[in-house]
């Protein structure tokens, strides 16, 4: 009686995954690939990263185990993309993966030169990568979604 009670629970807490799983999926934003969802003061904008003034984009950055990496990509820094969309006055800038991964900056990072940018990365998706940060962490790929506040 015991094997069949413990079977039965195992198969609910199956099912209640699976059905959690897709309502998650069904919920997540979908956004065109090298598109961004730009929020600031309670406004959205679509904004299409390919159509705006890339530039080449140089740095290295490393990851958790001391591995770096060098960066040569096409994109912008994040000061300049906040101003090709008329954004000032704000205290950071947040990006949000199409996972759910999100990472911040602060306005004083933004500032400094050099130091984040959002690249197009090589499936056309974009990344945000900080330069000066010895653990990757906030080097976010596929980015779909910008908050500034």
């Amino acid at each position: 009686m015991k094997k069949k009670t413990a079977f039965l629970l195992v198969v609910a807490v199956l099912l209640l995954t699976a059905v959690l799983a897709v309502v998650h999926l069904m919920t997540r934003e979908q956004v065109e690939t090298g598109q961004l969802v730009v929020s600031y003061q309670n406004k959205q904008q679509e904004v299409v990263f390919t159509k705006l003034p890339l530039q080449q984009i140089q740095g290295t950055i490393s990851n958790a185990k001391g591995q770096t990496f060098s960066v040569d990509a096409k994109g912008l820094s994040a000061e300049a993309f906040l101003a090709e969309l008329n954004i000032t006055g704000f205290s950071k800038m947040t990006v949000v993966a199409d996972d759910e991964y999100r990472a911040e900056v602060s306005a004083a990072e933004i500032a400094a030169e050099d130091t984040v940018a959002l690249i197009l990365q090589e499936d056309g998706g974009v990344q945000m990568v900080v330069f000066p940060d010895s653990n990757s962490k906030r080097n976010v790929t596929n980015v779909i979604r910008v908050e500034v506040s």
